[in-house]
């Protein structure tokens, strides 16, 4: 972990693509909770909530 760290400090690139890419997912997430609410028990809620029982 300590050595990750040490990596991040060093590459700053990877450490904006981090946070891209915890910004996407939590936009992903957010939307999916919004598209949830709005579909209810529809299929398609279905299809996210399963992908988002397996994914986290």
């Amino acid at each position: 972990m300590f050595y990750f760290s040490v990596l991040c400090e060093k590459n700053r690139k990877l450490q904006k693509c981090r946070n891209y890419w915890y910004i996407f997912v939590m936009t992903v997430l957010c939307l999916g909770n919004i598209l949830k609410i709005i579909t209810k028990n529809s299929f398609l809620g279905q299809i996210y909530a399963f992908l988002q029982n397996t994914v986290l």
